[in-house]
C-alpha cells in the first residue's frame, strides 16, 4: 500500500537511518557471521543488505520500481558506463597506493586477510560472492534506496554525500578514499542514466579486476611457498623446471652426505674400502703419513706413490707431532 510522498527532512532521515542501520548490522551481524562461515557469511552479508533495502522500501510504502529504478540497458550508455569505469580505476588505483604508503602495516594486514578468504573457493564461486552479490545487493543499499531518499538535494550533493557513505560502509580508513572516489562515480551514473543498470555494472567491473588480481597473488604466493626450500630455484617452476630439478637433487644430495668424523693428530683414519685387504687401496698405509682430500669427503689413508694421490686428487702430509 502506497503512502503520501515523504517530507525533506523524512527523505533525510530515511536516508540516514538506512546507512546507520547497515552499519549497525555489518558490525554486530555481518562480522561474527563472516567470521564463523568465511565466504559463506560474506554471501549471506550481501543477501543481509538486500533485504534490509528491500523491507525499509515497504516499511515507508514505497513502490519499489520507485525507490529501485530498473530498465532495459542499452548500447549507449552501456558503453559509456565501461568508459567510466576505466577513466576512474586509475585514480581509485592511485587513492590505493597511496594509502598504502602512509599505511603500509594496516594495508598489508587487510590485503592479506581478504586474499585469504577469497582464495579458499574456486574461482567462478569468488567471482559471484565477491563481484556479482555486492553489484547487487550494495547497489540496492546505496544507489536504490539511499540515493533515491537524497533526492531532496541537489545533484551534485546526493553524488558526493552517497559517495561518502559508501565509503564509511567499508569500516577500513585505507579503503575509505579509494571507496568513496569510486561511490560517487557510482552515483553519478544512477543520477545521470535514472537506472540501476549502470553502477551495478561498474561496481560488476571493478570487483571483477579485484577478484583476478588476488586470485593471481594468491597463486603466487603459494607457488613462491612450494619451492621456497630448494637451494637453486630461484623462479617459478614452470619458468624454471630444470633449475629446480637441479636444486632438488642438490638438496637431497646434502641431506645423504655424511658429517666427517673428527681426527686425533698422529693416528690414521681406519680403511673404508670394502674389499679384501690384500686388494685394498689403502691396506699397509706408510708410516706417518694421513690421506687428507683437497674435496670435502671422507679422509682415507693409502700406500702407493704421489702418482696415485695426484690422480685422485689427494696430498699426502704428516701429522703434528703429540
Amino acid at each position: 500500500m502506497s503512502r503520501s510522498p515523504l517530507s525533506r527532512p523524512q527523505s533525510l532521515l530515511a536516508a540516514g537511518g538506512m546507512c546507520a542501520v547497515s552499519l549497525v548490522f555489518l558490525l554486530f551481524i555481518a562480522s561474527p557471521v563472516q567470521a564463523a562461515l568465511g565466504m559463506t557469511g560474506l554471501l549471506l552479508t550481501e543477501l543481509g543488505l538486500l533485504a534490509l533495502a528491500l523491507g525499509g522500501a515497504e516499511l515507508l510504502g514505497e513502490p519499489l520500481r520507485t525507490v529501485f529504478p530498473l530498465a532495459r540497458p542499452r548500447l549507449r550508455p552501456t558503453a559509456g558506463a565501461v568508459v567510466l569505469w576505466l577513466g576512474i580505476y586509475a585514480p581509485v588505483l592511485l587513492v590505493a597506493i597511496l594509502m598504502q604508503l602512509l599505511l603500509p602495516q594496516h594495508t598489508a594486514e587487510v590485503s592479506t586477510g581478504i586474499t585469504g578468504l577469497i582464495s579458499t573457493l574456486q574461482l567462478w564461486l569468488r567471482f559471484l560472492i565477491v563481484a556479482v552479490s555486492p553489484a547487487i545487493c550494495e547497489e540496492a543499499v546505496y544507489r536504490g534506496f539511499i540515493l533515491h531518499h537524497l533526492g531532496v538535494l541537489p545533484p551534485w550533493a546526493r553524488v558526493l554525500l552517497c559517495g561518502a557513505l559508501f565509503g564509511v560502509f567499508h569500516l577500513d580508513v585505507t579503503r575509505f578514499g579509494s571507496t568513496a572516489l569510486l561511490g560517487v562515480a557510482l552515483s553519478w551514473a544512477a543520477v545521470c542514466t535514472g537506472n540501476l543498470f549502470y553502477p551495478a555494472l561498474i561496481h560488476l567491473c571493478n570487483n571483477r579486476v579485484s577478484v583476478l588480481a588476488r586470485s593471481c597473488r594468491h597463486r603466487r604466493r603459494s607457488r613462491r611457498s612450494r619451492y621456497a626450500g630448494h637451494p637453486r630455484c630461484l623462479f617459478p617452476p614452470l619458468r624454471a623446471k630444470p633449475l629446480a630439478a637441479l636444486g632438488r637433487h642438490r638438496a637431497a644430495a646434502n641431506r645423504r652426505t655424511p658429517a666427517p668424523r673428527p681426527r686425533q693428530a698422529g693416528l690414521p683414519l681406519p680403511c673404508s674400502d670394502p674389499r679384501p685387504p690384500s686388494r685394498r687401496l689403502c691396506a699397509d698405509p706408510q708410516p706417518g703419513l694421513i690421506a687428507r682430500p683437497k674435496h670435502k669427503t671422507a679422509a682415507l689413508p693409502i700406500s702407493g706413490g704421489r702418482r696415485f694421490c695426484s690422480l685422485y686428487n689427494i696430498s699426502l702430509i704428516r701429522p703434528s707431532a703429540a
